[in-house]
């Protein structure tokens, strides 16, 4: 367990939770700092001005708020600007809102490496009572959108992205088989595990943290935290644990109709009112870099978004650009 950071005994998280939302608390003994998007003296958005943290490394739990002045945009004009700084900047080293019982004294890495990401714990709901429909049925998948197919127990399945889009995890049961969907449209990471760990079976949530751009899940029987990409257990009781991955596809709908005519498709009957089909990621996966922070000291001459082909081998893993393969073949 590392060293660097005091580690508290109980499951209470250290750290004072801040007013909502963080730019808005006032503190004494906290420096002012800059609007992202000053206004000019026009009164318009402004966005030749220094970044609304100057660096990364910023405490980001408490802002104070500089004086009002004259100038101030008091139209919805800057709305937008404000919208996306809320979204855009987590807040460190804090827990999601949410009713946690974290034993955060059993963890594998430092807390500070755990971003907010906006939602609450469940903010995100996770899917629990999964409904299925026959694939031959489905006219709302378009042929080439991508689903998660897994055809290791029971009749083959697909999960739509265009669902997981919006939820993120499905807890199901294949066969006999318990089985945790997993997507991280962050970093487009789309993994199967089997939810059972050491005789017990778990459902999993979604926390509303982040760690390198990639969801952190949690489970509901203890709250320990798990790193989506990895399945492994990050903070908390199951610290140390991983869950097992089951082998899973990333294909094109029409694909897995051809390969599996009697297979079934998530339904869009999911309890919730999501706007499904519609995509609220258009554009990122083209952007210069992922919005959250990513902690890599590994040199690439790859871009930061570049999608990757991964193979656990062992206990390792190897990856190849897609667009290698395509010119490969």
């Amino acid at each position: 367990m590392p060293d660097a950071e005091p580690a508290p005994t109980s499951g209470k998280w250290p750290f004072p939770s801040p007013s909502w939302p963080p730019w808005l608390t006032a503190s004494a003994s906290s420096p002012a700092r800059s609007a992202a998007y000053p206004l000019s003296s026009s009164g318009s958005c402004s966005q030749s001005q220094q970044p609304f943290f100057s660096s990364p490394q910023d405490d980001m739990s408490t802002v104070t708020v500089p004086p009002r002045s004259a100038n101030s945009c008091t139209s919805m004009k800057c709305l937008p600007v404000l919208l996306f700084l809320f979204l855009s900047f987590p807040i460190r080293a804090q827990f999601a809102q949410g009713d946690w019982k974290t034993d955060t004294s059993k963890r594998s890495i430092q807390l500070s490496e755990l971003l907010r990401g906006g939602p609450p714990k469940d903010g995100i709901p996770s899917i629990d009572k999964p409904r299925f429909v026959p694939a031959v049925t489905v006219d709302w998948l378009a042929p080439k959108e991508l689903v998660i197919a897994f055809n290791s127990a029971g009749p083959p399945r697909a999960y739509p992205l265009q669902i997981l889009m919006w939820h993120e995890l499905v807890n199901d049961t294949a066969g006999e088989q318990p089985i945790l969907v997993s997507y991280c449209p962050l970093c487009n990471s789309a993994l199967v595990f089997d939810r059972r760990v050491s005789g017990a079976t778990l459902e999993f949530g979604v926390s509303g943290m982040l760690r390198n751009s990639d969801m952190v899940m949690y489970d509901r029987q203890t709250d320990s935290l798990w790193q989506q990409i990895t399945g492994e257990a990050i903070v908390g009781h199951h610290t140390g644990g991983t869950l097992r991955i089951l082998p899973s596809q990333m294909i094109p709908f029409d694909q897995f109709q051809q390969s599996y005519p009697n297979g079934l498709v998530l339904s869009r009957d999911t309890g919730f009112q999501r706007d499904y089909g519609r995509n609220p990621y258009t554009g990122y996966e083209f952007g210069k870099g992922p919005i959250m922070p990513v902690r890599s000291s590994r040199p690439t001459t790859l871009r930061p978004m570049e999608k990757l082909v991964v193979v656990k081998n062992g206990k390792g893993y190897r990856a190849w650009p897609v667009s290698q393969l395509a010119r490969n073949g």
